[in-house]
């Protein structure tokens, strides 16, 4: 038998290292006089059914893309090195994108849905049904047969997804639809225009209000910082206050919303961001990375009951909901 190449089902996921080792079980095959080397087809559970495996054969599963080599009485995964098949199943390269006031845009890409990974072949442009004031999540379904995904597989709605860890993202409540993201609607019904960079979510248009008071607290105060309930996330928050006219210098701070760091906060304050001025009444703007607890809150305070307004200006979105290679 000559020197023969085999090309990966799913280009996204191969390199020449697929084909070097292909080339190697069939030289390999040859050798031990295995006989000609075949490639077959069918799902998962043909292939782990599958009564008369041998030495060299290939198998693609149809309803995961992977490709398989049968090897001293054992099928071999042939995927990348640095890719394993928990790495496949939170695989997300397209997440939803702002279109308009009323529209999102799925680009194509893959995206790992349970242990299939399904192919947006093509971008698609919704228009869901909004609700005014609430953030809202896309949800992928697995096709009927196949891996392609189409409009019809795709819905939103405004339940945040949970983590799945072994399917290595967010799911809804049955955990058969994966949340491959989010946007945030304003209180008129419009979508605000953001933009995710980095892993990062970020509004485009006008940051969104969290805080706005003329008398702030004077201790510890656990306070939303306008996320969804996705955890312990990192925000960039926007700070707006207005120092009046004294010769005293008046503070504000921002801390990690966990309730064990509340303590920390009140004795360690001057470590937070705050704001100091003497003389004239002005507002003084900064921003502060801070982490959430995991009902999406922050701590705040200042040392007088000074005019207050906080902004989220972005946040990072949780891993398995941000875009992978």
């Amino acid at each position: 038998m000559g020197t023969t190449f085999f090309y990966p089902y799913k280009e996204p996921r191969w390199d020449q290292y697929v084909l070097d080792s292909l080339n190697e079980c069939m030289a390999a095959a040859e050798a031990a006089g295995t006989g000609t080397a075949r490639v077959m087809g069918g799902t998962r559970a043909e292939r782990e059914a599958y009564a008369t495996p041998f030495n060299g054969l290939l198998w693609t599963e149809t309803d995961t893309g992977y490709v398989w080599v049968y090897w001293d009485s054992a099928w071999l995964c042939l995927s990348k090195k640095d890719e394993t098949d928990a790495a496949q199943r939170g695989k997300l390269t397209t997440t939803p994108q702002y279109s308009s006031s009323s529209q999102i845009l799925i680009p194509q890409g893959l995206i790992g849905i349970g242990d299939q990974l399904c192919e947006v072949p093509e971008d698609i442009l919704l228009t869901p049904p909004l609700t005014a004031g609430q953030w809202h999540f896309p949800y992928v379904d697995l096709p009927a047969s196949g891996n392609i995904i189409t409009a019809d597989q795709i819905s939103v709605g405004t339940t945040a997804p949970t983590k799945d860890a072994a399917k290595g993202g967010w799911y809804d409540a049955g955990g058969t639809k994966r949340c491959i993201g989010l946007f945030d609607v304003d209180g008129l019904g419009s979508i605000i225009p953001w933009r995710e960079e980095g892993g990062g979510y970020y509004s485009l248009d006008s940051s969104i209000g969290i805080l706005s008071t003329t008398s702030a607290a004077t201790t510890p105060t656990l306070i939303s910082a306008g996320v969804p309930s996705l955890g312990r996330i990192p925000v960039n928050i926007n700070a707006r206050v207005q120092i009046p006219s004294t010769s005293v210098a008046n503070y504000v701070w921002l801390w990690n919303g966990d309730s064990s760091e509340s303590a920390q906060a009140s004795a360690s304050a001057a470590t937070g961001l705050y704001f100091s001025a003497t003389g004239d009444a002005k507002y003084i703007p900064g921003d502060k990375t801070v982490i959430t607890n995991a009902a999406g809150q922050i701590i705040y305070y200042a040392n007088g009951a000074v005019d207050v307004q906080l902004r989220l200006n972005g946040f990072w979105l949780p891993a398995g909901m941000r875009r992978t290679n």
